[in-house]
């Protein structure tokens, strides 16, 4: 899928040669694709490289090799950095270079030798460069943990049986979202030539590469989230924290959900529970990320998502008790303790939202248990969930 976008690029642009290097090193970004380059070693920059470090500081800027040059004269202040960042471009022989990122985090970059025709790259090519190197990010990092994945399913391909059953959800679970990827970067593609497209238009498929790219690298660490958990290697890095504010954090994570579906959310801010308590902040924002995020998904249009917290005591230990209540589809009694076992699923949640691992509860469960606490549902089918979790006092 890489090579084949690659190749598109090269030709919309008309260059002769191209390379996409990624941080698959801890201190290294290394060639992983390249294009009329022949047979020479690919790219290796440590991320003390002038190059790296500008984008570091700078993950929105494309740098140009001539444009660099034409900037030396007239910005004085910068002339020594301007210089270092012509040097390295002309050493690679490259015009452009692209930042690639993740959350304006770089996690790559794309060069592009100069066009065939010698002309300058126009602002058009510009804009959908800079297009690129913000949404092939994700795209990138999903492909990358998808061959990790696949790696590891090699290794442990004789471990247990669920290494079958996980490759099952996961090929199915990618499908629809990189026919999605695609048919919207085809149809940008062509908007580019042909102006089509409303900035309406752009800006809708722009978002739907966009949440299709989270929603595989959510469902992948998901995943790797499950094998640690299998593998025993899942520890607990507790630090000082308010329950109620990671409610609040997350809420905010989701408000584009909670807004479609035009669900009402009530948190209960209770007074006596601002104390902090110490648990492993990562681990519960997920916990409570997980719980959120399926009271909106299985929750009715216009429904209320309502979080309580209370003080319990249970064999003499004081806990935290925090309740996420829906009035979505309910749970059957019989599914009440299956569903926090690994990939498993309710029919009625598989036939109102298709796509999942079934791997959220099972992972939620782990890491509340891990804090010495407990998770539980109450339900009934029709009448909506409420998802109990309990955290040691101290």
């Amino acid at each position: 899928m890489l090579e084949e976008f690659l190749k598109k690029l090269v030709s919309y642009l008309k260059v002769p040669k191209a390379e996409i290097v990624l941080l698959l090193e801890k201190d290294h970004f290394i060639s992983r694709l390249s294009i009329g380059v022949g047979e020479r070693n690919g790219i290796v920059l440590p991320k003390n490289n002038a190059l790296v470090q500008h984008f570091e500081k700078h993950p929105d800027e494309i740098l140009e090799r001539d444009y660099l040059a034409y900037l030396v004269p007239k910005e004085e202040h910068r002339k020594e950095e301007l210089l270092n960042l012509h040097k390295e471009l002309d050493k690679l022989g490259y015009a452009l270079a692209v930042p690639i990122t993740v959350k304006r985090v770089i996690i790559g970059i794309l060069f592009l030798g100069e066009k065939i025709s010698r002309d300058i790259f126009s602002s058009q090519d510009i804009q959908l460069l800079e297009i690129v190197g913000k949404h092939a990010g994700p795209v990138i990092e999903s492909a990358r943990l998808f061959e990790q994945t696949q790696q590891l399913n090699k290794e442990l391909l004789t471990a247990n049986q669920a290494k079958s059953h996980f490759i099952t959800i996961v090929s199915h679970q990618f499908r629809t979202p990189l026919s999605a990827i695609r048919m919207n970067a085809e149809l940008l593609e062509d908007n580019l030539k042909k102006r089509f497209l409303s900035a309406v238009d752009e800006t809708e498929s722009v978002q739907i590469i966009q949440e299709r790219a989270i929603f595989m690298v959510n469902m992948l660490e998901n995943v790797f989230d499950g094998m640690a958990i299998d593998a025993h290697k899942v520890s607990v890095d507790k630090k000082p924290a308010v329950i109620w504010e990671i409610f609040d954090n997350v809420k905010k994570e989701i408000s584009r959900e909670i807004e479609k579906r035009r669900i009402n959310f009530i948190l209960d801010k209770s007074p006596e529970l601002l104390q902090e308590i110490d648990i492993d902040i990562p681990k519960i924002t997920k916990v409570v990320k997980i719980l959120l995020e399926n009271a909106a998904s299985y929750n009715k249009e216009g429904g209320i998502i309502e979080v309580k917290m209370n003080k319990v005591t249970d064999e003499e230990k004081r806990f935290i008790q925090c309740s996420v209540k829906d009035e979505g589809i309910g749970v059957p009694p019989e599914d009440a303790n299956k569903i926090f076992e690994k990939f498993y699923r309710s029919p009625n949640a598989m036939n109102l939202v298709p796509n999942g691992t079934g791997l959220g509860l099972f992972i939620a469960k782990n890491f509340v248990e891990l804090h010495g606490g407990k998770l539980w549902v109450a339900s009934q089918p029709g009448q909506g969930s409420t998802f109990y979790f309990t955290l040691p006092e101290d």
